[in-house]
């Protein structure tokens, strides 16, 4: 007999796409993994009591160490994808860093721009957001 899914085993996450404007070119904050070997938008598991808006800005503070505020309250994009063979459904918010100079960040994080964030980002639902951020801010 075959499983069927349910909403208790999709693991839910939200992601943030940090990002900030220099010389009119939107550049991406990537942090690295837990054991650096790769990088990474910031995303966590949405805790029950806070919003996945919440989580992506809380994300963004604990991984990179910035404050943000969102480019636009809706979501970037809300998919289902699997990781390590696991569900999850992966909300996705762009987010604008406020305090982009600061350099104390818990985790090593690298500035870089659209071609640069697509090479180093080896998720392809994360690497798509990438496309989502740019058309959003063109279409503003």
């Amino acid at each position: 007999m075959g499983r069927t899914r349910d909403q208790a085993e999709v693991h839910r996450e939200a992601c943030a796409v940090p990002y900030r404007i220099r010389q009119k070119r939107m550049e991406f904050c990537l942090v690295a993994t837990p054991r650096a070997s790769r990088w990474e938008f910031p995303h966590t598991e949405i805790k029950k009591e806070e919003s996945p808006l919440e989580a992506a800005c809380r994300s963004v503070h604990e991984e990179a160490g910035f404050k943000c505020r969102p480019a636009k309250l809706e979501p970037l994009d809300d998919t289902e994808a699997t990781h390590n063979r696991q569900l999850v459904r992966l909300t996705s918010f762009l987010l604008e860093v406020q305090d982009a100079d600061k350099t104390d960040a818990p985790r090593p994080i690298r500035w870089c721009l659209a071609e640069e964030a697509r090479a180093r980002i080896r998720r392809k639902p994360m690497r798509r957001l990438i496309d989502l951020a740019l058309r959003h801010k063109q279409a503003e």
